[in-house]
């Protein structure tokens, strides 16, 4: 079997609303096409049907079969009739050069009849039939014109033997009981020439290439959508096997494979035989259509680099060179949709696997219209089986229900047990997008690898709830600040580094006591600091339980505790009149209004709505301090947060649009003047971003907000929060680990590497940067050894640094 994927740069031409329609390509073409392998075959495969045809060989050693083979869409007739026509058309400005290198058929001509499409059988023919047919009409057609030359013999020498044919077929095709009423002798001389049909059909072909095709050596017959006439496939393989199979004859067919080989099946066992119709009928299979003739259409979207245009009529409306598909349908969805992707999620969600649904996929996206997306993807769930009637549930139900019909929809059918109190909620409106990322987020990371069907499930609904949303925004623009009010992030999400104590830098609350808030002194700061400090409030009061209880909120007048977050720096311009009541802010300030305008323009906020960006940004996000930042970190929670948030927001967004867009917020200019202002120590990945973003090398004046007292207050208020947590620090949690790891080691002398990983793995849970990892990982080498001497000495050497360790 010929599989044609390949590696080398190929085109790939989109003409818009033309997916029912066959593109024919010249041969000059075809070293540029998609189907250049298979062409290339092809025309192998022609030279040796050449080359066999001139041996004499039996019947039993002869094929001239070449089959284009695949799904539905990937181009087989487009490539089997471009490729019939350029090989009768070889001599042509259009195709030679394309045969220029084949000394098989420099000399060889051929002719071609009409294509014959099975699928249009109206019932009752053959397949033998409609190609004497189609054979007949070419004939005819041509000596009804004035100006043909073909000589009165030559007419009648044809006629003569489509007769025969025909009266050989009336034959085979009659009442057998009528022949038998006839006299002998003309009975068995009837039987005589119906028996010599095949050799009849070949005398006819030698005569019809000789004086009606001018000399030509080989009729090509194309056979498109073999396949598709199910109920007559049978028949048409053996008129194929009994009639077709001359050597004058190239027979091209587009056909799938395992629909040919089912109807086999379906047919053998149909006949009750007793012996394995499946191996008979996969035999029956190969000899008629050998491995080496099948020519399999190319996975476009495996194929490695592709040059690719996209056209209406005459226009090129796009094109691009030497690109992965699925990462030109990517870019296509966030020019056409602003919808940011993966590269790998593309797969899943959209249909890619066919010309045909490549072609369907940019006709929808170059219109523009998300509800026709929206149709699409939904039509994509149903044909696929993907948790149908959720999706259309999704789809019929009030938009303020679509969160917690999400969560509720996890949480029950995979028993996701961190979603349950999230689950058991009443109040539909209180479940922010920020609980849905998590729920989303929940259900990928138990997800093995290779789960594809849990993979293009979470893919297709990120994809699905981003598109409703943006769909919604059409008639409710109030959607926005409906769904993010309560925050991007749940409470339970972890994304930036803890500090040493195990301290969250996510959020933190602080107070508890009247004279807590009032020594922080908020009122003594100017009114662009208190809107500053307004928009890292996450909760005002003791209200997380706001979800279930009804009379509780997130922010309220009186309260006694906040909690600060940075990740309420993206949503906090929507819970702006609240905060300006609450602190006394005027929304006529210049800073203010600078800050509002970018926020209603923004287009990384509304990214954010999109969970396939928005996961994969804070994913990036919690990993930043590992990957990216090697020296020690600021002495203070709010250059910290600075440095891990703000900066690693700009290294995580991933999309050049978005990060500009980003550092223009006003807010994040001050904070970056703010921090380049503070702090002379320098950091890599700070020199390497502004390096990529120049704009970040520039340091308004006007930026200079930031007060003293300001970051005073931020840092007292994480400062004081901590206090809580220094008991049940990360190297008392981290002291426990070894003290229970030494106690296995001394009960189980032959402990395996199991034992100390494990240990390793919870210490890292708790702090990925401490020492004890990589001095306990050390030991792992050495105790995974395949000596026993070395296995032995060095668990006694860490079994002395572990006693050491916690007995001082």
């Amino acid at each position: 079997m010929n599989d044609t994927n390949t590696n080398n740069d190929s085109t790939l031409i989109i003409n818009l609303n033309e997916e029912y329609k066959i593109k024919i390509e010249d041969g000059k073409n075809f070293n540029t096409s998609i189907f250049k392998e298979v062409y290339e075959a092809a025309l192998k495969n022609v030279e040796e049907i050449v080359e066999q045809s001139s041996k004499n060989n039996t019947y039993d050693d002869f094929n001239n079969i070449i089959a284009f083979t695949g799904e539905r869409g990937k181009g087989k007739s487009s490539s089997m009739i471009s490729f019939r026509d350029a090989l009768v058309g070889k001599n042509s400005d259009n195709h030679k050069s394309f045969f220029s290198n084949s000394v098989v058929l420099a000399n060889t001509q051929f002719a071609t009849i009409d294509i014959v499409d099975p699928s249009l059988f109206r019932g009752g023919e053959s397949l033998f039939e409609i190609i004497l047919a189609q054979m007949f009409d070419k004939f005819q057609n041509k000596i009804s014109k004035h100006d043909c030359n073909l000589s009165d013999d030559s007419r009648r020498n044809i006629i003569k033997q489509f007769q025969q044919v025909f009266e050989n077929l009336q034959i085979i095709n009659s009442d057998r009981k009528e022949l038998y009423k006839k006299e002998s002798i003309e009975a068995l001389s009837r039987l005589a020439t119906s028996s010599n049909l095949r050799k009849c059909f070949k005398d006819l072909i030698a005569i019809y290439l000789k004086e009606f095709e001018e000399k030509k050596d080989f009729l090509v017959i194309a056979i498109d959508d073999f396949d598709l006439n199910i109920s007559g496939a049978y028949e048409m393989l053996e008129d194929i096997r009994q009639f077709l199979i001359q050597s004058n004859i190239i027979l091209l067919v587009a056909c799938k494979i395992e629909q040919l080989r089912e109807t086999i099946n379906v047919k053998l066992n149909n006949q009750k035989l007793s012996i394995d119709f499946e191996k008979k009928s996969e035999k029956y299979l190969e000899k008629l259509i050998p491995f080496t003739r099948r020519l399999v259409l190319p996975d476009v979207k495996k194929i490695k680099k592709i040059d690719f245009e996209i056209r209406k009529g005459n226009s090129v409306l796009f094109e691009s060179n030497s690109s992965n598909l699925y990462e030109i349908v990517k870019n296509d969805l966030y020019n056409n949709f602003k919808l940011v992707f993966k590269t790998n999620q593309v797969g899943y969600i959209f249909n890619l696997d066919t010309i045909r649904g490549i072609q369907n996929f940019f006709n929808l996206s170059n219109s523009n219209n998300i509800s026709i997306l929206k149709k699409y993807i939904l039509n994509e769930i149903e044909k696929n089986k993907i948790e149908f009637d959720f999706f259309k549930s999704l789809d019929d139900v009030k938009i303020e229900h679509c969160n917690l019909t999400i969560i509720k929809f996890l949480f029950e059918k995979y028993k996701i047990s961190e979603l349950r109190t999230l689950s058991i909620s009443k109040i539909p409106e209180r479940i922010s997008i920020g609980d849905v990322i998590y729920s989303m987020k929940c259900f990928e990371d138990k997800l093995s690898f290779n789960d594809y069907p849990g993979l293009k499930f979470i893919s297709t609904l990120k994809a699905f709830y981003s598109i409703l949303i943006q769909e919604q925004e059409l008639i409710n623009n109030e959607i926005y600040s409906e769904f993010a009010r309560y925050g991007f992030i749940s409470f339970d999400f972890k994304i930036l580094a803890e500090n040493d104590k195990g301290q969250s830098r996510d959020h933190f609350t602080y107070g508890g006591k009247d004279e807590q808030i009032k020594k922080l002194n908020i009122e003594s700061l100017d009114q662009s600091n208190l809107f500053l400090l307004s928009q890292f409030i996450y909760i005002l009061g003791d209200n997380k339980n706001y979800r279930i209880e009804y009379e509780k909120d997130t922010l309220t007048d009186s309260y006694k505790k906040i909690t600060l977050s940075p990740f309420s720096l993206l949503n906090n311009i929507y819970n702006y009149q609240p905060l300006f009541r609450i602190f006394k802010i005027k929304e006529e300030e210049d800073f203010v209004i600078k800050n509002l305008k970018w926020f209603k323009n923004s287009i990384f906020i509304k990214q954010l709505f999109n969970p396939s960006f928005s996961i994969n940004y804070f994913d990036n996000l919690s990993s930043f301090r590992k990957l990216h930042i090697k020296e020690e970190l600021p002495d203070n929670y709010f250059d910290c947060f600075i440095l891990l948030f703000v900066y690693g927001s700009i290294y995580s967004i991933n999309n050049k649009d978005l990060v500009e867009d980003f550092i223009s917020y006003p807010i994040i200019k001050v904070l970056l003047f703010s921090f380049h202002s503070r702090n002379k120590k320098s950091f890599s990945i700070i020199n390497k971003l502004s390096e990529e973003y120049p704009v970040l090398k520039e340091y308004d004046e006007n930026n200079d907000l930031v007060s003293d007292d300001l970051i005073k207050i931020i840092n007292s208020m994480y400062s004081e929060s901590g206090q809580e947590v220094e008991a049940t620090s990360k190297e008392s949690q981290i002291f426990e680990k070894l003290k229970i790891l030494l106690k296995r080691i001394k009960d189980r002398p032959n402990y395996k590497i199991q034992t100390l990983s494990t240990i390793i793995n919870e210490i890292k849970d708790i702090d990925e940067f401490n020492s004890e990892v990589d001095n306990l990982s050390s030991f792992k080498e050495g105790i995974n050894s395949l000596d026993d001497s070395m296995v032995k000495e060095t668990k006694q050497e860490l079994l002395k640094y572990l006693t050491k360790k916690i007995n001082g």
